[in-house]
């Protein structure tokens, strides 16, 4: 069995409203291939709560979602993770991507943003996946230390996600001996920066 791969990679987003769609290329993904997608989005209500709003046959996985909220700046800013195993409906199309559609439910919202990316990766055993998720946030200015996650399997692959949300856009900077960033996207239109490294 191979080890875990990271092979393709989407990202997108959308301001002013509380969904985005994300394509990935589908002459990249295979049947059995983990899609992972990170979402963050926010709303100008910090007192909001938010549940997200999945494609058919992704789920969050346990720990997967963060809600921060900001009574000094008006603002809540929600982030999770979502997981698929590729199936033939995820490679059977006539078109050279595939796009999926994420979003966020808030109890209140306004002046709403969000960003998504999505990831690609092969081999490996994909039906414990993941093994372990575990999520840390920060404020402003704070450097932050990646949380403990315990892998169940030989030569599991560790992927960490840094999410920069609600600031300038910029693409935060990977932190952790031996990571290789394989996504680095930064949305300056909805303040929001998401880095995705593996190793």
């Amino acid at each position: 069995m191979a080890d875990p791969a990271f092979v393709s990679q989407g990202s997108g987003g959308n301001a002013g409203a509380n969904s985005t769609s994300v394509a990935v290329k589908t002459d990249a993904v295979q049947v059995g291939d983990l899609l992972f997608a990170t979402v963050s989005g926010y709303t100008a209500a910090s007192t909001s709560t938010a549940t997200p709003k999945l494609p058919t046959g992704w789920t969050v996985p346990a720990h997967g979602s963060d809600l921060q909220s900001n009574a000094t700046s008006g603002y809540a800013i929600f982030t999770y993770v979502a997981v698929k195993i590729a199936t033939s409906a995820d490679v059977a199309t006539s078109t050279a991507n595939i796009s999926y559609t994420f979003g966020i439910t808030w109890s209140a919202s306004s002046s709403p943003g969000i960003t998504a990316a999505i990831g690609v990766e092969r081999g490996g055993d994909q039906t414990t996946q993941p093994d372990d998720l575990q999520v840390v946030s920060v404020t402003s200015g704070t450097a932050v230390a990646s949380p403990v996650a315990t892998a169940s399997l030989s030569n599991d692959k560790l992927v960490a996600i840094y999410v920069e949300a609600g600031n300038t856009g910029g693409v935060p900077s990977v932190s952790g001996t031996g990571l290789t960033s394989e996504i680095a996207y930064g949305d300056t239109t909805r303040g929001t920066g998401i880095q995705v490294a593996d190793i």
